[in-house]
């Protein structure tokens, strides 16, 4: 009797676990079919849920390969939310520790997809893709406030003071660490040239193994770091905001190509003349920025100031919104917590995805209480 109660309670489990992945695959072909609809009549957007993670937050989320969006909290917190908006985990241990995070998560995209974290202790910290356990912890001898960059199969870099670090993402080992300039977040190019765009002027190229390739003093002060021109293919070619409004361009070599009026780090001017301080460039392939002024969002074309896409802000007296691309969606998160995933409907060039997740302007740390 005993024997085939074991095997009724074994086909049960079973049956029980095949009920369970077809429901979980019909909730992802229902969301995905929902994602591709057409736009509605408005023509505008469409909001697909929002969530409150209690978190200030003051940096965009990093959308992972699994559809999960990781959320930081500027009081050493990291929250994950699925594809659907549900809470599936959050780590403290930062601030637990007594650390705070200025700087947005960074993904191993070319690996397990784990989430690196940086501190203003000087700590990073790894954590896994599904569930926020720390996998590794590495302690810098510097504050950090500025958002790393990952390259290749296994390297990050990360600046911190005026020093620029090299570590490994599959177990934290800081490979070296070399003294070149105050500088804002790095920027890592083709065949893994770091690019700094330091607060002196000056722009430095650097190799992988830390040998300067070339320095160019722009005679401005530089207000962010360096922007990847996304259609450039062969050659790396560098947008530099600096003082001003202006937007310098240079070649792989240095060279200075142009410089654009229609760019500023401290404020954006659009094509009617309205200026906005708070704005954020999110990485589409055309030269898009996020802009809103508290009842709409508005994604402009960066050097006509033309208006690409306009939606009403979910969230009401929102005072700073960050953004954030992944799987055709706008991902937002107001600075008091408040998060929402949005459809754009319009045509987009959707060649930033996997390489580039987003492009701030304003980096460093936001010093303000």
């Amino acid at each position: 009797m005993l024997d085939k109660i074991c095997i009724i309670s074994h086909y049960c489990i079973m049956i029980r676990s095949k009920v369970l992945s077809i429901l979980g695959l019909v909730s992802i072909a229902f969301l995905l079919i929902r994602c591709k609809q057409p736009p509605e009549s408005d023509g505008l957007g469409t909001i697909f849920w929002t969530a409150y993670s209690g978190l200030r937050v003051m940096q965009p989320p990093a959308i992972g390969k699994n559809g999960y969006a990781y959320v930081v909290g500027v009081n050493g917190e990291i929250c994950y939310y699925n594809m659907f908006g549900k809470n599936v985990g959050c780590n403290d241990t930062p601030k637990r520790r007594g650390e705070r995070i200025f700087a947005a998560p960074v993904i191993w995209w070319n690996g397990d997809g784990r989430i690196m974290v940086v501190t203003d202790r000087g700590t990073v910290y790894a954590f896994g893709k599904y569930v926020p356990s720390i996998i590794w912890k590495t302690t810098l001898d510097v504050p950090v406030y500025n958002t790393p960059a990952v390259y290749g199969d296994s390297t990050m870099y990360i600046t911190a003071n005026r020093y620029v670090f090299r570590l490994n993402v599959r177990s934290g080992e800081v490979l070296f660490r070399k003294e070149i300039c105050e500088s804002y977040d790095p920027s890592v190019g083709s065949e893994g040239t770091v690019y700094l765009a330091c607060k002196d002027g000056n722009v430095v190229a650097m190799g992988v193994e830390g040998k300067i390739k070339w320095k160019v003093n722009l005679g401005k002060r530089i207000v962010g770091r360096v922007i990847l021109d996304g259609d450039s293919v062969r050659t790396d070619r560098l947008l530099i905001p600096v003082e001003g409004g202006e937007l310098y361009v240079l070649s792989s070599s240095g060279r200075v190509e142009g410089v654009s009026e229609y760019y500023g780090s401290e404020i954006f001017v659009d094509r009617e003349g309205n200026v906005y301080s708070e704005w954020q460039a999110i990485g589409l392939g055309r030269d898009v920025v996020l802009v809103h002024d508290g009842t709409q969002i508005r994604l402009v074309d960066r050097f006509s100031g033309a208006d690409v896409w306009v939606y009403k802000l979910p969230f009401d007296g929102a005072r700073r919104v960050f953004a954030n691309m992944g799987f055709g969606k706008l991902w937002l998160v107001s600075e008091d917590g408040r998060l929402a995933m949005l459809s754009l409907n319009f045509n987009y060039d959707n060649t930033w995805w996997g390489v580039r997740h987003h492009d701030r302007a304003n980096s460093g740390c936001p010093c303000d209480p």
